[in-house]
């Protein structure tokens, strides 16, 4: 999913100029040297003006040309799917990026119009000029269409579409490069943007409508994997009621500007890229089922006023679901009956901008992934023990009242059927039982695992004074205070004990006080193990004082001197302070240097670097 920008639209035109292809929709990829070498080889072709073919006088319930090209002919006498020849138009068009005119686009219910086109990736934009459109007919097409019109746009409920890809768009195109002039249909190898169609709002404040009933034909197989293979539609305002099903995209998007991107297979994606200036811009109502593909909605904003700009109802499946906006609310305002909102996404289910959602009354909301990406605002995850796949991320939900004021905050956001989350510095709170292990065979910085979640991004976690499990790569365990540490970049605090893991494993006490752990019988003490501010350490093999005193157990301690090196079972500690209180229990002392003298105190050992006391053997 593309970064959002706030660019003003006067300055749309030189970023883009500036910037090669920035796709919309990160799960598609632009090849410019196709691109290139298809506008070497003259496969774009310009509209001639003044071309004149004979004139088609239609009713106003078929689309009217506002003047007649060369690259876009009528076929009078053809019907389509059974519709009768009267109420047909099929218009054939010649060149695989054409802009057509039209004074009005409108098909009424029982009509059809048909573009022929070269091929699938073939590109029609019709820009018209008059009133607002209605679709609510037949619209058919093998290519790309794209339907431009400021005024405004409905497809009402009694509208089949079938087609390869179709863009509605109440932005208008872009003033500032004339629409027959936009590098998109020129021929221009040298221009950086010939694959964006820049797209601005006007002062009409168009908005686009798509009622509910609308059918999306599919293939005999029942997928859309040759037809319908993608839908957008953007504008000031868009508001969806349909169940809309195709293959690859559905993308809705409301905000001041945008563009939409193009390769050599035709139709990419789309940016929007200033904000909505009104209170839910964008109304996802139906069910959006991309069944191969990604869905994305983009609305953000920016004013302090404007509380929610996405409004989402209704089910949204696909293999990628992107939500590129900031403020949204779930459900229906306006309802009083229980309904449900599902974002339900195979792969991935990416909220990078979210800061706020509201809950409209009586929604029930789920939102389900394999791998689930958070923005700051969702900063805070909780991990469940009861169901170890479900996380909730806290954050400024609130549920809207019966009248649309927002006095209650509910609390969380669920996730459930989770893999691997992705925060933006983000805190972890595991739940009892709940144990974290650092992430991966190698310790990767800001990265832990619990309960078959993996989790990224992660700058702190709350313990609740569970295990913490090192990996079998080398750990750093860093102890900052009571029941606190730093690893892998990670502050964890209400720790209570940690498993260092296999590896070269080290702890750095930072001058804090340590005890040798004794077993379970408290006759022993535990190889590799220590305890120090309040925190058990096991599966330890270096310990950095840092001039802080080390104590036995009360249980049998070894302590190695060699020199000014010690090992205290069979942990190697280095800055360890000269005093060293083997503690009570039989314990014992091996010198492996010359160097050391029993003093005359009882069970007092002075080393070359070391004075131990409480030593019996």
């Amino acid at each position: 999913m593309s970064q959002y920008t706030k660019k003003h639209t006067e300055n749309a035109f030189d970023y883009f100029r500036k910037h090669a292809l920035s796709v919309a929709i990160s799960a598609f990829s632009t090849t410019v040297a196709g691109i290139r070498d298809g506008l070497q080889r003259g496969v774009y072709v310009a509209l001639i003006a003044g071309q004149v073919v004979s004139p088609v006088v239609w009713a106003a319930n078929l689309p009217e040309l506002a003047g007649s090209q060369t690259s876009v002919t009528i076929d009078n006498g053809a019907s389509i799917d059974g519709i009768d020849s009267d109420k047909s138009a099929v218009y054939n068009v010649s060149g695989n990026r054409v802009l057509a005119n039209w004074t009005s686009f409108d098909i009424a219910n029982g009509y059809g119009v048909q573009f022929v086109q070269g091929s699938a990736s073939s590109i029609l934009v019709n820009q018209i000029t008059g009133s607002a459109s209605e679709i609510a007919g037949l619209l058919k097409a093998n290519g790309n269409i794209i339907l431009v019109n400021p005024n405004g746009m409905t497809i009402a409920g009694t509208a089949v579409i079938d087609v390869n890809s179709l863009v509605v768009s109440a932005m208008g195109l872009s003033t500032e490069v004339g629409g027959d002039s936009q590098a998109f249909f020129n021929s221009d190898t040298e221009a950086e943007n010939y694959n964006n169609l820049l797209l601005v709002k006007t002062d009409a404040d168009g908005k686009i409508t798509i009622e509910s009933g609308v059918k999306f034909t599919v293939d005999a197989e029942g997928t859309a994997h040759t037809r319908n293979n993608k839908f957008i539609a953007i504008g000031a305002e868009v508001e969806n009621s349909a169940d809309i099903v195709v293959g690859k995209l559905i993308g809705l998007g409301a905000g001041g500007s945008g563009f939409l991107s193009f390769d050599q297979d035709g139709l990419v994606g789309f940016e929007i890229s200033s904000d909505v200036v009104s209170e839910n811009a964008l109304k996802s109502l139906g069910d959006l089922t991309a069944t191969n593909g990604t869905v994305l909605l983009s609305a953000n904003a920016s004013n302090a006023t404007i509380n929610s700009a996405l409004n989402i109802e209704g089910t949204v499946q696909a293999a990628a679901i992107n939500i590129d906006a900031d403020k949204i609310t779930l459900g229906d305002i306006d309802s009083t009956e229980i309904h449900g909102v599902e974002l339900n996404a195979s792969e991935s289910l990416n909220l990078d901008q979210l800061t706020s959602v509201r809950v409209a009354h009586n929604a029930d909301y789920s939102l389900k992934g394999k791998a689930v990406s958070l923005s700051a605002g969702y900063s805070d995850v909780t991990t469940q023990v009861l169901n170890p796949k479900e996380i909730i991320a806290n954050g400024s939900v609130v549920r809207l009242s019966d009248n649309g004021d927002l006095p209650e905050t509910i609390g969380n956001l669920k996730f459930q059927d989770v893999s691997s989350v992705s925060l933006i510095g983000g805190s972890v709170s595991a739940d009892s039982d709940a144990n974290l292990i650092a992430a991966s065979e190698l310790v990767l910085e800001n990265s832990i695992e619990t309960n078959g979640i993996s989790f990224s991004g992660v700058s702190s976690v709350v313990l609740n004074s569970n295990t913490l499990t090192g990996t079998s790569g080398v750990d750093t365990f860093d102890v900052t205070g009571a029941n606190a540490l730093t690893s892998a970049g990670i502050d964890f605090t209400n720790v209570a004990s940690v498993n260092a893991g296999d590896g070269d494993d080290q702890v750095n006490t930072n001058g804090a006080a340590l005890v040798s752990q004794a077993d379970v019988a408290g006759t022993v003490a535990v190889d590799n193990a220590l305890l120090t501010q309040q925190i058990a350490f096991t599966a330890v093999e270096n310990l950095d004082l840092a001039n802080g005193t080390l104590t036995g157990s009360d249980a049998a301690d070894s302590f190695e001197v060699t020199g000014t090196t010690l090992t205290a079972n069979a942990i190697n500690v280095t800055d360890a302070a000269s005093a060293i209180d083997a503690g009570t229990g039989d314990d014992a002392v091996t010198v492996n240097d010359a160097n050391s003298t029993l003093t005359g105190t009882d069970n007092a050992l002075n080393t070359a670097a070391y004075q131990l006391t409480s030593i019996e053997t």
